[in-house]
């Protein structure tokens, strides 16, 4: 072997057996790492192994009241300094219990164990890292004896406080109430408690005595007086308001009913204001004095008093609101399709007759009184009776229909000869006509077909007219298939038209010259066929 890879070989054997006994270590635990003030605090120091043993420690110590061996080990405490040896370890075992370690509760502090030596057998020594422990120290918990609070059914006691030891003053209003405290140190007797019978008008002493297991004991003084509850449910006062003036009313504490009448009309809401005549009486929800909407009429409100000792009394008041509304229902004028009809005080049902020609009311019907409200809807007519209502709505919501028949006249025949003059009143062209072409102008017709040639591009039209009208020919010019001449004729009564469709006739086109030498040769082939039939039979 060279002499290199010996000492590569010693190295690599160091540098192993350095790395285990760096496994091995001191632990020193505390658990939180707390300790109560004035109190002690107990650690455990151990050694945790690896695969090294140590025979011996030892280390300098700061902040620590005192250890103490644990096992069979020699522990040696000098001046700050502490060697502990005849340490045994089983092979199975990965630690070992050193001593355990007392830190005082006096203030807050700091542990610090310091250059840490490990020995083993071969008087190896190891060194480790210091080992510091911040402790902290808690402030004792100060518990008194005084009372949390005191309770009579249930209710603590007006103005209690633990350090007021005196209430002179207590009144209930039954005979027997149950007493309760609770005191602030769980470690007491308390005395005095429970059911405590009274008698009326007679002031009883009760007294509660804490007695802690480590002190002196407190007592607390209690004066207790029945008063029996008050049965007063009695109103002192009752007053009814409007904003801020006061409505006329007298109250009367020798009734518990009273009736109220308003004669403006227009105050909508009252405030209601009452007062009871004893001071622990109190009102029922909702029947409070409040504030309250009017109608129209009479409304009812209850005040309910409550006494002391439960027992209500109800208060009503009935106000009376003006209703001084209008009640006209009455109409002032009723027309219809500007046909007047003369209305009576009494009478709600009238008849009117149309001529045949109106197929639409058109109804105007005014009230008597600018307040009151009308509704109506025309309606088409019919031949004969129609039926029109008519609503009017007071100012104070009382309401009239009134029931109208509306008569249509049926359509009469006109005479034939007024028809004609009629028709004739209506005609504005005496005659049209195109030259060229048959027309076939009508009075009566307004709309004309005329088929013309092909290569005809605009029509000579001569029209002749009444007196007094104007006459204009358009879209005559550039005609075209299915294009459109249009005669109109301006006069007095406003504008009439005139139209003619125009249609142009096909020329000799290959489809018409087909079809003409088909029908040819269609006859042809006839002929030639009875001929020949004729010419075999002989």
């Amino acid at each position: 072997m060279r002499k290199k890879d010996f000492w590569l070989i010693i190295l690599v054997v160091l540098f192993m057996i350095t790395t285990v006994k760096a496994e091995s270590k001191l632990n020193l635990d505390c658990g939180d790492n707390k300790v109560s003030e004035g109190e002690t605090l107990s650690c455990n120091l151990s050694l945790q192994y690896q695969e090294e043993r140590f025979s011996s420690i030892e280390f300098n110590y700061e902040n620590v009241s005192g250890f103490e061996k644990v096992g069979n080990v020699s522990l040696y405490n000098n001046n700050g300094k502490i060697t502990i040896t005849n340490i045994e370890v089983s092979d199975n075992s990965q630690s070992v219990n050193l001593a355990k370690v007392k830190v005082s509760g006096d203030n807050n502090k700091k542990i610090s164990l310091t250059n840490i030596k490990m020995t083993d057998s071969a008087e190896s020594v190891v060194t480790s890292a210091d080992i510091v422990r911040d402790i902290e120290v808690t402030k004792a918990e100060v518990v008194d004896s005084k009372l949390k609070t005191i309770t009579i059914d249930g209710v603590e006691i007006s103005g209690f406080s633990p350090n007021k030891y005196s209430y002179l003053n207590i009144t209930v209003n039954k005979t027997i109430v149950s007493i309760d405290a609770v005191s602030n140190n769980k470690n007491t007797i308390i005395t005095g408690l429970g059911q405590v019978f009274l008698r009326p008008n007679v002031t009883t002493t009760q007294h509660i005595v804490v007695t802690p297991n480590d002190g002196e004991a407190i007592t607390y003084t209690l004066l207790l007086t029945y008063v029996p509850a008050s049965k007063d449910n009695n109103l002192k006062s009752l007053e009814i308001y409007h904003g801020n003036n006061k409505i006329d009313f007298s109250f009367d504490d020798s009734k518990t009913s009273f009736d109220v009448k308003i004669d403006d009309g227009s105050i909508d809401k009252v405030n209601i204001k009452a007062e009871p005549n004893d001071n622990k009486a109190t009102f029922i929800e909702k029947y409070a004095p409040r504030e309250v909407k009017l109608s129209y009429g009479k409304n009812t409100f209850e005040i309910r008093v409550k006494a002391e000792s439960g027992e209500i009394k109800v208060y009503t008041l009935n106000i009376t609101r003006t209703d001084n509304r209008s009640n006209d229902t009455s109409l002032k004028s009723l027309t219809i399709n500007d046909e007047e009809i003369v209305l009576t005080k009494t009478d709600t049902k009238y008849e009117i007759t149309l001529a045949s020609d109106i197929d639409k009311t058109k109804i105007n019907a005014v009230a008597n009184d600018s307040k009151a409200k009308v509704e109506y809807k025309d309606i088409t007519l019919k031949t004969g009776n129609n039926n029109v209502t008519i609503k009017v709505t007071a100012e104070n919501g009382t309401s009239k229909q009134y029931q109208i028949v509306v008569i249509r006249e049926e359509e009469k025949e006109i005479p034939q000869e007024i028809e004609e003059e009629k028709e004739e009143e209506k005609t504005l062209l005496e005659n049209i006509t195109v030259n060229g072409y048959d027309l076939n102008f009508d009075v009566n017709k307004m709309t004309y077909d005329l088929t013309i040639k092909e290569d005809t591009n605009k029509l000579d039209i001569i029209v002749t007219p009444t007196e007094k009208i104007e006459t204009t020919i358009l879209g005559n010019g550039n005609l075209v298939n299915n294009s459109t001449i249009i005669i109109r004729v301006t006069d007095s009564e406003g504008v009439k038209s005139y139209t003619i469709n125009i249609h142009k006739e096909k020329g000799n086109n290959i489809l018409n010259i087909l079809c003409i030498s088909t029908f040819i040769i269609g006859i042809i082939a006839f002929i030639s066929s009875i001929i020949y039939a004729i010419k075999k039979k002989k």
